[in-house]
């Protein structure tokens, strides 16, 4: 899940790959929303760099609708099962058809395309995927179907409630949770184990192995520096909320970057980094990947939708690596962070509305089958309560990990994490401190300025793009 361009990471993040998602395409807030709700603001922004793009034609398809058949087109999926699914759904609806449109699953293919499509009004789909990070910024914009007229509203019991309350303003419903990303440490047990260091279970516990790590192999780091999602996520875990925004109420967005929650956080990693005891490469990147094959990291903070990416990167390892939760600042006191997540939405130019609510909900919904190909298939986390705590989910060993049920640890996390607010403006804010955490790792930024940085360039944009900023 990122307007920042990772090519490398999941879920989360749409077109989904496998677990993980894409790197998300910016969404620049650039149009006055054709929503009556924004009809008194006027919402000013860059020029969408891609609105004169040729509207797009599809690049692969599900073939021919039967007669009788109802169609909605669907952008996005979950790579490895995403044919799978179509078929089974398709072979399971009497009256409705999923034409699916392959637009492609890496960076710069899937968002310029579904944006330049929206902007324009003409040919955008009836249905996509998306990382649940930009709904709000598709609210705001007035380009989301909601789902709450179509018996939507009546699914809230059935998932997760943090997943559920950031896919919905008030009684209206603008996506159906599939996934989330629960924050965890994955770690090769047999480097730890074999030099004597306990995996960290505090903070305090991680800044001491870092140190041990580095002497046990000058070339070895605990791990590296993630992207400012990653920090983001551990502020949350902290108490600490960047954002206040309600899509109920759309212009007003409240601010708090540097408080004593982020401060902590970026603190803790600004000494790790001056300290030479954490990597800086970026996330993500293929020099990541050939540093876990080398074993230069001998752990990764990240969702837990990483796992795939480890188990189909790292085959030779398989059997070293292990999971646990992520290191705590209170042990009495556990806490988690969220990273991505992702819900199918309806688009308000659906052509066939009641048909799109119904693949938007369905698709996954109740189907067991369905469900089967996310979870042993893609490695979702499932926002589907009945997924989430069934026993077949929780008590599947894996065998990557030594045959560790992993999936209760992905549980534990998911029901300790502190959710927080997302901007109607994610992208931006994801650049933005993208670049700002950059600079400090190169010393144009002292750390101790970060925060600062970050929420004087955030609330400068947010009050351009006409918020009452609080």
């Amino acid at each position: 899940m990122s307007d920042t361009v990772r090519t490398d990471a999941p879920g989360r993040r749409p077109p989904v790959r496998r677990g993980r998602r894409t790197p998300a395409g910016p969404f620049p807030f650039t149009r006055f929303p054709t929503s009556p709700r924004f009809s008194r603001r006027a919402f000013l922004g860059g020029a969408l760099a891609a609105a004169s793009t040729p509207l797009l034609a599809a690049c692969g398809s599900t073939g021919a609708v039967p007669a009788g058949k109802r169609e909605v087109t669907v952008w996005g999926g979950f790579e490895s099962t995403n044919a799978e699914l179509v078929a089974h759904f398709n072979d399971t609806h009497r009256d409705i058809h999923i034409t699916w449109v392959d637009n492609g699953w890496g960076a710069g293919e899937f968002y310029p395309k579904l944006q330049t499509t929206l902007h324009a009004e003409a040919g955008p789909p009836d249905v996509f995927l998306i990382d649940r990070t930009l709904i709000p910024n598709l609210v705001v914009r007035g380009y989301l179907l909601d789902l709450a007229p179509f018996g939507a509203a009546g699914d809230a019991a059935h998932y997760a409630e943090p997943a559920w309350e950031r896919c919905g303003a008030g009684e209206e419903v603008y996506g159906i949770p599939v996934d989330s990303g629960p924050l965890v440490l994955f770690h090769r047990e047999d480097l730890f184990a074999g030099h004597g260091i306990e995996v960290p279970a505090t903070w305090d516990d991680y800044a001491a192995a870092a140190e041990r790590v580095k002497a046990a192999d000058r070339s070895a780091f605990i791990g590296t520096l993630g992207p400012s999602e990653l920090l983001t996520t551990l502020v949350s875990q902290a108490g600490g909320r960047f954002f206040r925004y309600d899509m109920s109420e759309p212009t007003r967005l409240g601010l708090s970057f540097d408080t004593p929650e982020a401060r902590r956080v970026i603190d803790f990693w600004g000494g790790l980094v001056r300290a030479g005891l954490v990597d800086t490469t970026p996330y993500f990147s293929t020099e990541m990947d050939v540093n876990l094959r080398r074993g230069v990291y001998w752990a990764c903070l990240a969702p837990s939708w990483y796992s795939w990416q480890i188990e189909s990167k790292l085959v030779d390892q398989a059997g070293r690596w292990r999971v646990r939760g992520a290191p705590q600042w209170d042990p009495g006191r556990p806490a988690s962070g969220n990273w991505g997540g992702s819900a199918y939405v309806a688009t308000r130019f659906a052509r066939d509305p009641e048909a799109a609510a119904v693949v938007c909900r369905e698709i996954f919904g109740a189907d067991q089958t369905a469900w089967d190909m996310a979870l042993w298939t893609a490695r979702l986390f499932p926002d589907r309560l009945e997924q989430a705590r069934s026993d077949a989910f929780a008590g599947r060993p894996a065998d990557f990990f030594g045959g560790q049920r992993v999936n209760e640890v992905y549980i534990e996390s998911s029901e300790q994490v502190l959710a927080s607010d997302h901007s109607p403006f994610e992208r931006f804010v994801t650049d933005t401190f993208d670049v700002a955490l950059h600079d400090a790792v190169a010393g144009r930024v002292p750390w101790p300025d970060l925060l600062a940085v970050v929420g004087e360039r955030v609330a400068a944009y947010a009050r351009e793009q006409a918020f009452d900023v609080q």
